[in-house]
């Protein structure tokens, strides 16, 4: 090989008297050609890595605006990460739940064997229980566990909220897109099969139940091991769409099991016993159901209240904290925990109630005998009365009671959960006109204020009634 004329060739050599080689100084003009050779291969390779990790860059923003086009046409609720945020808050307690693992081995073994001897399982408590709180807790329990290695980290898990009146969250369609949202989210190899899917369907979003549920068995084919987590199955509108999911999913592990390995799909319900599902043989039976004690959460139950206690001394709103003492703070604990017995809902509304009291004197009063409220349809009752009280003190204090009960109205009513904002755009609005005047028209205060404890506020601004037993006791008194 030559470059300008000069030779690139190995340094002369010959032999000494022993036979040793001996290589002659090279001459500069050919240093200098290696030099440059050299030079030239690092900018060879210097340009395959730069065009290499250009041509990476490209395919996984293409990937992205592909996920990205698929998710938009899925259209799933996006409001799942906020409820299981909100239910991880709600917590309050390390340990809450974790009764759950140690008590039934039919949940530990569903989660951690290899071979698991139910793959499905379904778990049912009463209303009130707090059943959606161990739902997040088996969630983040198996995240964790994929994580530590204790189960195979190439595991999926995935999960879903059924929410009663919310469009998103109450029908089987809407479960199924959740359910496959997430898969999109965290399976890339499969997003081109669910891109064809999408441009073939000829809508801009996923309306046919069928595409839907093809997607989801490719995603259970392909994956080796995947969890599905279903809380509150019996919100969902009516029993038929109780019953689609219900059948789908039984199907879908039924094949796994059969086709492929044992344990690949594991499928866990958790819901309030649903006669009508049962008496159809849908859901797991015999060793795959557990019926919860009303012992179970005792502990949970007096942990939360514990917790909550240092808040009476706080100061609201309306008012400053109270001053009180360590038997004061046992009694309140001794007649919730008393009164609550195996509802957690019970527990959480009896301290918001409370909470509201005007006076120590109050208070104390009303954590005595029977003065606090012994069942949910009175709790609600009160704590309506005490958002009442607190804006009928207000001037002009009928017109404030009256948009209370209009919002409220609009959250019973309402087929999607509205946020604030929403809510005073609507109030904002001069039908005559035809236009929103926030300026004049908008509310000054927080939702809190007209609404109390009878929502709560997810990230992104999304009111929600506090439980479905709510809506029933809220329509009560917003008709009279």
């Amino acid at each position: 090989m030559k470059r300008y004329g000069s030779p690139v060739q190995n340094s002369p050599a010959s032999l000494n008297a022993d036979g040793e080689i001996i290589f002659e100084e090279p001459q500069p003009h050919i240093a200098q050609d290696w030099d440059f050779v050299s030079l030239k291969l690092q900018e060879y390779d210097s340009e395959v890595a730069k065009r290499q990790k250009d041509f990476d860059e490209e395919q996984t923003s293409k990937r992205e605006i592909m996920k990205t086009r698929v998710l938009e046409w899925i259209s799933a609720s996006k409001e799942t990460e906020s409820l299981h945020k909100k239910f991880q808050d709600t917590k309050k307690c390390p340990d809450s739940g974790r009764w759950l693992f140690r008590r039934y081995s039919e949940v530990t073994d569903w989660m951690k064997e290899d071979l698991p001897p139910e793959s499905a399982i379904w778990i049912h408590g009463s209303r009130g229980y707090g059943k959606t709180i161990l739902a997040s807790i088996l969630v983040d329990e198996l995240n964790q566990l994929k994580n530590r290695n204790h189960i195979d980290p190439e595991s999926k898990v995935y999960y879903f909220y059924c929410q009663e009146a919310d469009a998103d969250h109450c029908t089987h369609l809407g479960v199924f897109k959740g359910i496959l949202s997430q898969m999109v989210e965290s399976n890339e190899y499969l997003i081109p099969y669910c891109a064809d899917k999408a441009e073939s369907g000829g809508s801009t979003t996923l309306a046919h139940v069928q595409v839907a549920q093809a997607l989801i068995e490719a995603f259970f084919e392909y994956n080796s091991r995947q969890y599905v987590v279903i809380d509150g199955l019996n919100e969902c509108e009516t029993s038929k769409e109780m019953r689609e999911i219900a059948t789908f999913f039984m199907k879908q592990v039924s094949k796994c099991d059969t086709d492929f390995k044992q344990g690949q799909l594991r499928l866990l319900f958790m819901s309030q016993m649903i006669p009508e599902i049962e008496k159809d043989h849908i859901m797991p039976e015999e060793d795959g159901r557990i019926q919860l004690k009303s012992t179970d959460n005792a502990e949970d139950i007096r942990a939360y209240v514990k917790e909550r206690i240092p808040e009476f001394s706080l100061p609201r709103s309306t008012r400053g904290g109270f001053n009180l003492s360590g038997a004061d703070k046992d009694q309140i604990l001794s007649i919730i925990c008393g009164r609550s017995e195996e509802m957690f809902l019970y527990a959480h509304l009896a301290i918001e109630y409370l909470l509201q009291q005007p006076t120590k004197e109050m208070l104390l009063m009303k954590a005595k005998g029977e003065m606090l409220p012994q069942k949910l349809k009175d709790i609600y009752e009160k704590l309506l009365g005490a958002v009442r009280d607190e804006l009928l003190q207000l001037e002009e204090g009928e017109e404030h009671w009256k948009l209370a009960k209009l919002l409220l109205g609009w959250l019973v009513c309402a087929k999607r959960p509205l946020r604030w904002n929403e809510m005073q755009a609507i109030l904002s609005y001069v039908p005559e006109e035809q236009r929103v005047d926030f300026d004049n028209r908008m509310l000054r205060q927080a939702a809190e204020k007209y609404l109390g404890s009878l929502v709560y506020i997810l990230d992104g601004g999304h009111i929600r009634i506090v439980h479905s037993t709510a809506r029933r006791y809220v329509k009560i008194v917003i008709d009279y």
